[in-house]
């Protein structure tokens, strides 16, 4: 499965909701290459036509890529990936927070 057939899917699995923006990143840690994927709030068809275009292709080696991003809605929810799509998961407390 593509990353862009996985965040379609995801969206549709959760009903009535759009799409606001999205930032995700694509780790390699054999090339140490990072690339980027960024959609901005109020994004033109062209922007999100290149945006899930960028994402139209599959993690080979999972062991060595990392996927890390967040999706947020129009109804002010959101969904970050870990290891897969999870909705409404509130982001870990950094450690200097902790006393």
């Amino acid at each position: 499965m593509t990353i862009k057939q996985s965040i379609v899917r995801h969206i549709i699995s959760l009903g009535d909701v759009s799409l606001k923006c999205a930032e995700l990143s694509v780790e390699d840690y054999k090339t140490h290459r990072k690339h980027e994927y960024r959609l901005p709030v109020d994004y033109t068809q062209e922007q999100i036509d290149k945006f899930m275009d960028e994402l139209d292709y599959t993690i080979k080696d999972h062991f060595y890529m990392q996927i890390r991003g967040t999706l947020w809605f129009t109804d002010s929810s959101f969904s970050i990936y870990m290891d897969g799509w999870v909705h409404n998961h509130a982001p870990e407390i950094p450690k200097y927070l902790h006393k």
